[in-house]
């Protein structure tokens, strides 16, 4: 969980899928955030802005980043209970609603076998303690 996984994206994708960052991102929030850069090319003066991501997978943050622009592959390819379940640790952290029926219903069908049994028992302790992920959380038990 160490590594910086940057992830691109649009300022009104943010502001559309999360109500944290439309809090975030809106004109009354304390800007420490900015960091100016000069085009050397135009001499045009933008605003960009780097938000770190930290206490999550960060290969669970790219993908589910990704899917919030609009490239679902990688989310497609998704198998894992413990990428998936940190996705929605993420939903819930920044209040992220959109994508959650979707991950549910991937970890839902989802099969457990012995191979990923602990995964699945992992996860199922992980969301339990998040009160809407309870009733997936039954399930994995």
């Amino acid at each position: 969980m160490c590594e910086d996984v940057p992830v691109v994206i649009h300022e009104s994708c943010l502001v559309k899928e999360s109500q944290y960052f439309e809090a975030r991102l809106s004109k009354h929030w304390k800007r420490d955030d900015k960091t100016f850069c000069e085009n050397s090319d135009s001499k045009e003066l933008s605003l960009t802005r780097s938000f770190q991501i930290s206490g999550f997978n960060p290969q669970s943050s790219k993908i589910l980043f990704e899917q919030l622009k609009g490239y679902t592959a990688m989310m497609e390819k998704c198998q894992s209970f413990d990428l998936l379940t940190e996705m929605l640790r993420i939903c819930d952290f920044y209040a992220i609603f959109k994508p959650i029926p979707l991950i549910t219903d991937k970890i839902n069908k989802l099969p457990i076998n012995i191979y990923n049994l602990v995964d699945a028992f992992e996860s199922g302790k992980k969301l339990a303690v998040i009160e809407m992920y309870k009733a997936v959380s039954r399930d994995l038990f």
